[in-house]
């Protein structure tokens, strides 16, 4: 601790370049800090500081973080403690750029594993980023001074000591991580694809805002899809549990339709207590499907969907840089497929119209051999009888999907109602034309991405990943996410792009291993060592990264614009 001043006093007004001279690791009274990397500049990415505490010293209970579920919720209600604390208790900015800005990824209503705080056998760690104060570009000392000297030890005085925290807070993070992941077994066991409980808020303030909205109606099953499901220790909850198959989701236009596809979409994450979808789940496998026009596509089978296109294109190694929303839509699913997706959710707002459906003036007017694709309501049941996915359909205007539903789910007025004996009595009053699906039978595709398309260097930078609002620039490139609907978190965009770059560093991306290989390959690294398994794997040091699954990182993956498959 005497050193550290020492050497910013040193340092003083001087370049802003000789911060690096501080990075190593200085005892303070009760717990280390670390200044693991400096910035060059006070206008650069902060830098990255760490402050660890012995663990007998906070009085933090064992059972708070002895299972991999409660160390999850219990450390994202840490690091939101923490972030409150850092506005109540620094300073703020102070100086040139982000002089004095201290900050923490702590996340808004989802709970996701970080790695912001760290828990080992012995230890607790909690990383920050801060801007080091400066005046123009050379250091402030004293401004510095205060915040290693103040700011830090308040912060870790505050952050962790067990008496000076409610215990209640972290315990009911932990409780509903629990619960929450005990109803996403019972799915598994009974066949179902989702649970939304009784009294749920499902409807949100605005779309910028994921808050829950007051005066909001609550959720309340369909009395014939309720089911019970019973807590370990005592407790039980009620609820509509979401059958496997052919779903439809219908209703009049405002009355609820989207919103509770919203919840199914956000289900395959946490949330925090008290944000009113607590315990409504999906299964992870779960992926938004919609047409994503002017997307790039690389080596994808979509002929299950399209066939043959104009000029001879064959669509089994379908390829473009500039998909249209038929095509984007149809890799979009076998894309989520090869990725492991086993639920496939579609809002026909969002789709490709053609690809969803063709209606018999259509079909009289463009006969069949005019017309490669073949429409989802041809192809939906394929995908579930042989390869075992499921699909939620949103529809108010497509009622040719009552002849192919399993379940369907009128939404009124945000009320639930099963409608599917209305429904099949509807479709035998009106029957369509049924065009047998194409004997092909639907291929899951087994795509090796080539190591050299997948190159994170620009110019004279070996590795330039940056995020930006929608995405991810990766190298030369960029991957848009905008429109792939299941990143709930900005840091999911930096975890991705950086989990790229593991990928092809760690060799995973060879050429011969195929997108499902890669992907798991990736997930049994971060079960086994965490999250910090990237930047081991990397040399990025990064406090930022957060949970994704499989399925996003094949997204992202498919979604790189240099991408070569073999």
């Amino acid at each position: 601790m005497h050193n550290l001043r020492s050497k910013l006093r040193r340092i003083d007004h001087n370049g802003y370049k000789l911060y690096k001279s501080l990075e190593g690791k200085y005892q303070f009274p009760g717990f280390t800090l670390s200044i693991d990397r400096t910035q060059s500049d006070p206008f650069a990415p902060p830098s990255k500081i760490s402050l660890t505490v012995p663990l007998a010293q906070t009085g933090f209970p064992a059972g708070f973080y002895d299972t991999p579920v409660r160390s999850t919720a219990f450390r994202d209600a840490l690091a939101r403690t923490f972030a409150k604390n850092i506005r109540r208790l620094t300073k703020g900015n102070r100086g040139t750029g982000n002089s004095g800005v201290i900050a923490i990824n702590y996340g808004g209503q989802t709970v996701l594993e970080r790695n912001s705080i760290v828990i080992d056998k012995e230890n607790i760690t909690v990383r920050i980023v801060a801007g080091l104060p400066s005046l123009g570009r050379t250091v402030e000392a004293a401004e510095a001074e205060f915040m290693f000297f103040e700011e830090f030890p308040a912060l870790v005085g505050e952050g962790f000591d067990m008496s000076r925290l409610d215990a209640k807070h972290f315990q009911s993070f932990i409780t509903t991580a629990e619960r929450r992941e005990h109803i996403r077994m019972e799915l598994g066991r009974r066949g179902l694809i989702a649970f939304i409980p009784d009294g749920a808020i499902l409807p949100r303030r605005s779309g910028a805002e994921d808050t829950p909205l007051d005066g909001a109606v609550k959720f309340e099953s369909p009395e014939s899809m309720r089911i019970r499901i019973e807590f370990p220790g005592g407790g039980y909850i009620t609820g509509m549990g979401v059958p496997r198959g052919i779903t439809l989701i219908t209703g009049g236009g405002f009355h609820g339709k989207s919103t509770l596809m919203n919840a199914l979409k956000s289900g395959i994450w946490g949330h925090v207590p008290g944000d009113g979808r607590e315990y409504a789940v999906s299964l992870r496998e779960t992926a938004m499907i919609r047409a994503e026009d002017g997307r790039s596509v690389s080596g994808v089978d979509i002929s299950g969907f399209i066939g043959d296109l104009p000029g001879g294109k064959h669509t089994r190694d379908f390829s473009t840089e500039n998909a249209s929303g038929s095509t984007s839509q149809a890799a979009n699913i076998m894309e989520a497929i090869e990725a492991g997706a086993k639920v496939l959710l579609m809002d026909e707002d969002t789709s490709a119209m053609n690809f969803l459906i063709r209606d018999e003036r259509m079909r009289e007017l463009i006969p069949a051999p005019k017309e490669p694709i073949t429409p989802y309501i041809e192809t939906a049941r394929k995908l579930y009888d042989e390869l075992g996915v499921s699909t939620v359909m949103v529809t108010g205007g497509s009622g040719d999907y009552l002849d192919i539903a399993d379940t369907v789910i009128m939404m009124d007025n945000y009320r639930a109602l099963d409608a599917t004996a209305r429904a099949k009595e509807i479709a035998l009053k009106h029957p369509r034309r049924i065009t047998p699906p194409p004997e092909r039978k639907m291929k899951v595709s087994h795509r090796s991405p080539l190591p050299e398309s997948v190159d994170p260097s620009r110019k004279k930078r070996e590795i330039d990943i940056e995020t930006y609002e929608t995405g991810i620039r990766f190298g030369r490139s960029k991957i848009e996410l905008s429109e792939w609907e299941q990143i709930f978190d900005r840091t999911q965009y930096g975890t991705l792009g950086d989990i790229l770059y593991y990928a092809k560093s760690r060799g995973y991306i060879d050429g011969t291993k195929n997108v499902a290989e890669i992907v798991r390959a990736i997930e049994n690294d971060i079960r086994g060592e965490g999250l910090d398994a990237i930047f081991r794997g990397t040399g990025r040091e990064w406090y930022y990264y957060c949970d994704v699954r499989g399925i996003d990182i094949a997204a992202a993956l498919n979604r790189l614009r240099t991408l070569l498959i073999r």
